[in-house]
């Protein structure tokens, strides 16, 4: 089953969609409950729980490689907010910059707003993880990757 038409509904109603599994169900569905996966993919986790779907968006302040500090009240007068979890170290991250930068491109202007988050600690990514990258996930090293890859978006 593809998920791509609840998702499509669901941004357009502009509600934030959180992560669904591949096949698009929920866990719940599928009678399992949160914490209990399959073993493929990420599953729920009871400490870190995912944000159901028309969850308002977290409080944060977090500094962006603009050298400003954002905040989440600053992305909640947009119809739709995509929020994008990238690293500068992770080869899959890097891979998505350019589909991100086109959805960007298609969307921006119909009122979905883009932030990109870094989650990672730069201080505990492991030396064999940065074998397929040239910089960390520090933020100065941020903000050489934005530059180099014209990320135009804010990216925190």
């Amino acid at each position: 089953m593809n998920a791509w038409p609840r998702v499509a509904a669901a941004l357009a109603a502009g509600v934030v969609v959180a992560a669904l599994p591949p096949d698009g169900v929920r866990t719940e569905a599928r009678g399992q409950t949160p914490g209990q996966g399959t073993g493929r993919g990420i599953q729920a986790n009871v400490d870190h729980p995912v944000l159901p779907i028309g969850s308002p968006l977290p409080d944060f302040a977090l500094p962006g490689v603009d050298g400003k500090t954002h905040k989440a009240r600053e992305y909640a007068a947009g119809k739709v907010l995509a929020v994008v979890f990238d690293s500068n170290h992770c080869p899959v991250s890097q891979l998505y910059e350019g589909r991100i930068e086109k959805l960007y491109e298609d969307y921006r202007r119909k009122g979905v707003t883009f932030v990109a988050i870094n989650p990672n600690n730069p201080k505990t990514v492991r030396l064999d993880e940065l074998g397929y990258t040239d910089v960390t996930d520090s933020l100065p090293e941020m903000k050489l990757r934005a530059k180099l890859r014209r990320i135009a978006w804010p990216y925190l």
